[in-house]
């Protein structure tokens, strides 16, 4: 909150979203400690930017590549940090240290930053994790929602749009087109309640 009130704001909105998204995409009912897990990954998820100097966080326009390059760094700080907290005896999960590290892959492999790809349960070694799969694409929604001082709040309709675009490429179909339903879905749902509360 103290580094970016909104990086927080991002963070509670991701560990939501993950919630959400596990309950339609996970095969088995998600229990009250996978739920905490879950949401614990997904506020945490950003943890490295704390390490980010300010002036490359809250840059106001376009990052150069090097700034690029620095701001991809925030997820080897952010599970640095996380398993350090982790071997102090803080209530923290390795698995929340994870899906730091891992949440800007892509299904194909065109994330960082080691260009894991694919499923961990079909590939030990370069495959992302479910939970890392999951804050993919909530990170990924809730960013393009949220207003911040390099870019306006999108609406829902236009974050989808532009999530579809690649989304065989960088998100686990299995787990994305599910959510996308659940959105479109409630969309329809809210849309037709307001219309009808005109007429």
């Amino acid at each position: 909150i103290n580094i970016d009130p909104t990086l927080y704001d991002h963070s509670a909105s991701v560990a939501m979203f993950s919630g959400i998204i596990a309950k339609q995409s996970l095969s088995h009912k998600v229990n009250e400690k996978e739920a905490i897990l879950l949401a614990k990954c997904g506020l945490y998820h950003d943890a490295g930017k704390s390490c980010i100097p300010n002036a490359v966080l809250n840059k106001p326009g376009p990052f150069t590549d090097e700034e690029f390059e620095v701001m991809k760094t925030h997820t080897i700080l952010g599970h640095k940090e996380l398993m350090e907290a982790v071997h102090k005896g803080f209530p923290i999960d390795e698995i929340v240290a994870r899906v730091a590290l891992e949440h800007h892959e892509r299904h194909e492999g065109q994330g960082y930053p080691h260009n894991k790809k694919g499923r961990f349960e079909d590939d030990k070694d370069n495959g992302i994790h479910i939970y890392s799969r999951i804050v993919a694409i909530a990170d990924v929604y809730s960013a393009l929602l949220m207003k911040r001082i390099y870019k306006p709040a999108m609406k829902a309709e236009k974050a989808i749009e532009i999530m579809c675009k690649n989304a065989d490429k960088e998100f686990d179909p299995e787990i994305f087109y599910p959510f996308i339903s659940g959105i479109r879905k409630s969309l329809d749902k809210n849309q037709k309640e307001t219309y009808s509360k005109l007429f």
